[in-house]
């Protein structure tokens, strides 16, 4: 005679859930066209979006300061880390696949923030210094005017290529 069986779920079949769940989603940190405007000299307005690709590639009188291509470069090992600790909370049953990319969002967003406060770019000319000083500006340092696109950086957490939150920066940079 056969013995009976008894299959006893101790959480994996959730486990398993929330790994399917994280397998459908990604996160983009950046800019998008919402994040808002800017007042320029002469009242005009430009979206901080445009700004900031200004900034990172660069035109023809602005140096490329690519903040958010630095960002990813100089803490691989860190963003690596975190996926893992994260993977493993969800493993372990501790935090759900939402949980693990909201907390992954955050760590982009104040990477990037970082960055933009710390990289090591080119500095600002003389004219720059200059217009910064005579708008009373407190800080000479390049990417840094207002601090607005700095406090502007936001990430959307993707899931079947639908937004499904958007994960927006702590105002002061978190830095």
């Amino acid at each position: 005679m056969a013995k009976s069986y008894t299959d006893t779920d101790k959480g994996m079949k959730d486990i398993f859930a929330e790994m399917q769940k994280l397998s459908e989603m990604h996160v983009l940190v950046g800019f998008p066209e919402d994040s808002g405007e800017v007042e320029r000299d002469g009242g005009e307005s430009i979206d901080i979006a445009q700004i900031a690709t200004w900034n990172h590639f660069g035109t023809e009188h602005i140096p490329s300061r690519p903040f958010m291509t630095d960002a990813i470069d100089n803490n691989r090992e860190r963003i690596e880390s975190l996926a893992k600790i994260l993977i493993a909370k969800i493993m372990s049953g501790k935090i759900d696949a939402e949980t693990a990319m909201r907390q992954y969002a955050e760590a982009g967003i104040r990477s990037v923030q970082k960055t933009i406060s710390h990289g090591n770019f080119r500095e600002n000319a003389a004219s720059t210094l200059a217009k910064k000083g005579s708008k009373g500006q407190q800080s000479s340092r390049p990417l840094i005017d207002t601090g607005r696109m700095r406090n502007s950086v936001q990430a959307a957490i993707i899931r079947n290529g639908a937004e499904i939150e958007r994960v927006l920066a702590k105002k002061g940079g978190g830095v």
